[in-house]
């Protein structure tokens, strides 16, 4: 629900058809409050990740991307944020994991976690 009110906000904002810096300061506007909001709703097990549970100390968002579904005619919101201190892949000594990506539907739930894996020498 609060990411299809900051869509609405960001239409509602502009007097005028959304073209060029405008519309980029409002896309910061809306990602800038997504990752707030995103942030304040963050609950204890929220986030699950090799079998630990990441609070918000955990993690440090970097980027807010939109995806349209053309099928589903459904917008999510993917945030990606790096680990504070990167997990060691279990049975993968050589791989840890350094970020996460969170899938948030419009209504703000969570859909899916991915990790993101890099080898280390």
């Amino acid at each position: 629900m609060w990411i299809r009110l900051i869509c609405l906000c960001t239409v509602l904002m502009g007097t005028s058809p959304v073209v060029g810096e405008d519309f980029i300061e409002q896309q910061k506007l809306a990602s800038h409050l997504i990752v707030r909001l995103f942030l304040v709703n963050l609950r204890e097990g929220d986030i699950e990740l090799l079998g630990r549970s990441l609070a918000r100390d955990d993690i440090i968002p970097k980027q807010v991307s939109f995806a349209y579904e053309i099928q589903t005619d459904t917008v999510t919101v993917h945030i990606y944020n790096e680990l504070v201190k990167p997990l060691t892949v279990p049975l993968q000594q050589n791989f840890v994991v350094k970020g996460v990506t969170v899938i948030v539907s419009d209504d703000g739930v969570i859909q899916e976690v991915k990790a993101h894996m890099v080898a280390e020498p």
